[in-house]
């Protein structure tokens, strides 16, 4: 993400640790907005999983961020591929 983004304002390590955490949760999905060159993060939505008593199971999006310059571009006007993010292996 560019600038004035909330992520610039936390250490890397931070957001990091937080992504790990997520990408091993088993009641969270995180997707990735990706142009077909694969070559920037455009954006990423996170959804989780939830179960309530009176309501049964339904998903949460907990997140939905946009690069200022994608919302600028094209992106707004064309579906994004979404990409599941998943956590590499060492």
């Amino acid at each position: 993400m560019h600038e004035g983004c909330c992520y610039d304002r936390h250490p890397r390590g931070a957001v990091a640790n937080r992504l790990a955490e997520l990408l091993e949760s088993t009641n969270q999905q995180l997707f990735a907005a990706v142009p077909d060159d694969d070559s920037r993060i455009d954006g990423y939505l996170s959804v989780e999983r939830r179960l309530l008593l009176a309501e049964g199971e339904y998903a949460e999006i907990t997140g939905l961020v946009i690069d200022s310059a994608a919302r600028r571009s094209s992106m707004s006007e064309r579906r994004p591929r979404m990409s599941t993010v998943r956590r590499s292996e060492p």
